[in-house]
């Protein structure tokens, strides 16, 4: 993972509430599937948020949006936004 990043998750009214903070690459995108596995059952919308993310690696998004497909995760109710929102829900969800 890159040595900057963090996940800052909190979840409200069955909303699940996702804050990506640094750099996003390979590991940090399976961080984030992690997450997303262990804390988005029974959630009925997930927010990413990816204004804190200083670069976005091709490969780490690429990664995030084939592991999620290949663990079956499909949520239909993700909402991204931030400055690298739109280019990780484009082919994700």
């Amino acid at each position: 993972m890159a040595n900057n990043f963090r996940i800052q998750k909190h979840r409200r009214n069955g909303e699940l509430y996702l804050n990506l903070i640094g750099d996003f690459d390979g590991s940090s995108a399976m961080e984030l599937v992690n997450v997303l596995n262990n804390h988005a059952g029974g959630t009925e919308k997930i927010f990413v948020h990816t204004c804190f993310v200083s670069s976005m690696i091709p490969f780490g998004e690429e990664v995030f949006k084939k592991k999620l497909r290949v663990n079956g995760k499909r949520f239909d109710d993700f909402v991204f936004t931030g400055q690298y929102g739109e280019s990780m829900a484009t082919d994700c969800c």
